[in-house]
Order: structure tokens, then C-alpha cells, then sequence
């Protein structure tokens, strides 16, 4: 029971951090209104991570400019990738959000990522049964920008694919 309970808590942690995200990088991405996140994940980067045909998904939050949401059209539950941006600030600003996101990486089910940005880390969820993976999720930190970029459902690509993907987001912020 302690297992399900401890597996449930993970699921809803990337969940939880992704929409902290959006929230604390609200006013940063309207200030910065010409990043445009789905050209960074384009959806030959999603069908990479999916390993099939995607489709986006619209946004209509007040940070749609700083999200990008792609689904895989077959599958059970589909694979989901997105990517949530919030980019640089003037030096000397401090970045609330990426400490905050930075503080509720859980350490038991996280790792340091290596030649990813300035600071990087990759969260593992697992599904309930305890088989399969649910979400890897890598928060990236580059400069004053960091990125959150996250595969989830039963069928994705490997990991290199997806830190690939992130390597190329973040050479480009």
C-alpha cells in the first residue's frame, strides 16, 4: 500500500511542477512574447520522442506562448510531449521559478543530467502496476532560461532521444 501510495505522489509531482512552472514563468513569457516554444519541440521532435505520428494540442491558458503540446494519435493512454519555456531574464533578476522547481525535484526518483545546459535533471514517474514508465520529465536550466521538457505515457522513445532533443532547446535559448 506504502508502494501505490508513494507511486501516486510521483505522478502528480510532474504534473504538480510543470503547472508551477507555467504559473511562475507567466509574466517572464509575456514579456518575451516572440519565443515561440513549438518551434523549439516541432512535431518531428515529438514524433522522435512518441515514436509515432502526432498532433498539437491548442492551448488556451494565459501562457499559451510559453507552452507547446503535442499528442500521439493512437495508443493507450496516447504519448503526450510538451515543452514549457521560460526564458531569460535581465542579469541579476533572480529566477524564482527555477528555484522553486529546483527545490521539489524529488531526490529519490531524480538525477543530475551532465552536459545538458548549465543544470539539468531528469524525474522518472512510474505507472501504478510498477512496469512500465509513465514520464521522464527534464528540467534544463541555461543561463536565466530553463525549459521543462516532458515525454509521458506507456510508449516512448529512449532517454537519449529525448536529452537529444533537449540538448538542441537548449543551444538555442
Amino acid at each position: 500500500m506504502r508502494l501505490i501510495v508513494r507511486q501516486a505522489l510521483l505522478l502528480s509531482f510532474s504534473a504538480a511542477v510543470a503547472a508551477a512552472v507555467v504559473l511562475a514563468a507567466a509574466p517572464a513569457a509575456r514579456a518575451f512574447a516572440g519565443l515561440d516554444p513549438c518551434a523549439l519541440l516541432t512535431a518531428a521532435d515529438a514524433e522522435k520522442i512518441a515514436g509515432g505520428p502526432v498532433r498539437r494540442i491548442p492551448i488556451t491558458d494565459l501562457t499559451a506562448h510559453s507552452t507547446c503540446k503535442y499528442e500521439q494519435d493512437a495508443g493507450k493512454p496516447p504519448v503526450k510531449v510538451s515543452l514549457v519555456v521560460s526564458p531569460a531574464k535581465p542579469m541579476g533578476k533572480a529566477d524564482i521559478g527555477w528555484d522553486a522547481m529546483k527545490s521539489g525535484i524529488p531526490k529519490d526518483h531524480s538525477e543530475k543530467v551532465a552536459a545538458l545546459g548549465d543544470e539539468a535533471y531528469l524525474v522518472h514517474g512510474i505507472d501504478l502496476r510498477g512496469k512500465d514508465l509513465l514520464s521522464n520529465t527534464l528540467f534544463v536550466r541555461k543561463g536565466t532560461a530553463h525549459f521543462v521538457l516532458q515525454a509521458a505515457g506507456y510508449k516512448h522513445e529512449p532517454l537519449d532521444v529525448l536529452e537529444s532533443i533537449a540538448k538542441r532547446i537548449a543551444g538555442q535559448l
